[in-house]
């Protein structure tokens, strides 16, 4: 019953923790303090 719960979980964690990977791995830790202020 529960498999669809964990599996939709699973998937949003992966993209969650993907889209933080690709941005470390693109990005230059210096301009992460920029990305912030503009997300606000």
């Amino acid at each position: 019953m529960y498999a669809g719960v964990f599996f939709a979980i699973g998937v949003i964690a992966v993209i969650l923790i993907g889209r933080v990977v690709f941005e470390k791995m693109t990005k230059e830790p210096d301009t992460d303090k920029n990305n912030q202020e503009d997300s606000k």
